[in-house]
């Protein structure tokens, strides 16, 4: 597993919920940052990329080699 400084833990489950985009949108309300997400395979991390970025939020996902 890798965790890099300052990153928090969501997981898959939970971030591709209704509750966890919820809970993302009012802890993340700054639509203007960029929000870098990852995981393992890539595959989740752009799964949940794709969900946000249909609530305008700017999103790159990562694949952890």
């Amino acid at each position: 597993t890798v965790s890099y400084k300052g990153a928090e833990n969501y997981p898959y489950d939970y971030l591709s919920s209704y509750e966890g985009i919820r809970a993302f949108k009012s802890q993340y309300r700054d639509k203007s940052a960029i929000y870098i997400l990852y995981c393992e395979t890539g595959t989740n991390s752009l799964l949940v990329c794709n969900k946000l970025a249909l609530y305008g939020y700017i999103v790159k996902y990562w694949l952890v080699e």
